[in-house]
C-alpha cells in the first residue's frame, strides 16, 4: 500500500427532532459549506509533539497536514468541490496563506471524506492540487444528499472508530491527549468530544439515538503553519 505524504509540509431551526439534529443537522452545520479564508499569522502557539494522524483507506493513505491534493489524484481518487463529485478542482488557484473548506474525495460513486485544504506559503500562489490537506472528515453514516460513504474499513492511526462508544474512544485517545473538551445536544447528551494530540484536533461525533460514533474529523490548526513558516 502506498503511503501518500508530501515533503512540503447552532442555526435557527425551531422544529427539528433531536434525532435529526444528531444525524443530519450538526454535520451540515459544521462541514457542508464552502468558504475561503486567510491564515492568521498573529497566533502564537507551541506544539511540543509532532504526531502524525494517518488515515488508511482501502487503497491508499492520507497524512493530515502533509499530503497534498495532487498525490490523492495520482492515487486514483476523485477530488471535487461538490458532494456529487462532479465539480472538479482543475484550473483553480489558491492565494498565499489561504485555505478553503468544502472539498470532497471519493472513488467510483463512493464518498470517502470531505476535506479542507490550504496554501501555507507566504507571497506565493499555488494550484489547488499543490495545497496541503489540513482537515479531513470521515463519515461512517451515509447522508441522503450525497453519495454513499464507504468507510467501513477506513482506519485512523490503525483504529476503526465506526460505531464505537464514548468509553471505547476514550480508551484509544484519552491518555494520548493533552486536552479534552466536549459539546452536548440541547438535552445534555454528548454530541462531540474533542481530543488534542500534538498539532492535531480529533473531533469525534456521536449520534443522538444510540450514542455511537458516526463521524470523525481530524484537523491541524492554521496557527501551526504560521509557526513553521516564521
Amino acid at each position: 500500500m502506498k503511503c501518500i505524504v508530501s515533503k512540503k509540509i447552532k442555526s435557527h431551526m425551531k422544529k427539528i427532532s433531536l434525532k435529526i439534529l444528531g444525524l443530519y443537522f450538526i454535520p451540515m452545520m459544521l462541514i457542508s459549506f464552502v468558504t475561503t479564508g486567510c491564515l492568521n499569522d498573529s497566533t502564537q502557539v507551541t506544539y511540543e509533539d509532532e504526531i502524525d494522524i494517518v488515515i488508511d483507506f482501502k487503497d491508499g493513505q492520507l497524512v493530515v497536514g502533509k499530503t497534498i491534493l495532487k498525490e490523492l489524484q495520482d492515487a486514483g481518487y476523485t477530488l471535487a468541490l461538490d458532494n456529487k463529485l462532479q465539480e472538479g478542482i482543475d484550473g483553480y488557484i489558491m492565494p498565499s496563506q489561504s485555505y478553503k473548506v468544502g472539498g470532497f474525495m471519493g472513488k467510483e460513486d463512493k464518498l470517502y471524506c470531505t476535506y479542507e485544504f490550504l496554501n501555507e506559503l507566504r507571497n506565493q500562489t499555488v494550484d489547488y492540487y499543490d495545497c496541503l490537506v489540513s482537515k479531513v472528515t470521515i463519515p461512517y453514516v451515509s447522508q441522503p444528499y450525497q453519495f454513499e460513504c464507504d468507510n467501513a474499513q477506513t482506519l485512523i492511526n490503525g483504529i476503526n472508530y465506526r460505531g464505537m462508544t464514548v468509553e471505547e474512544v476514550d480508551n484509544e485517545l484519552k491518555e494520548k491527549s493533552t486536552e479534552i473538551s466536549s459539546f452536548t445536544y440541547p438535552d445534555g447528551t454528548l454530541a462531540i468530544k474533542d481530543y488534542i494530540l500534538g498539532k492535531n484536533r480529533i473531533s469525534v461525533r456521536f449520534d443522538y439515538e444510540h450514542h455511537l460514533v458516526y463521524e470523525v474529523e481530524i484537523g491541524v490548526s492554521h496557527s501551526y503553519y504560521d509557526m513553521i513558516m516564521d
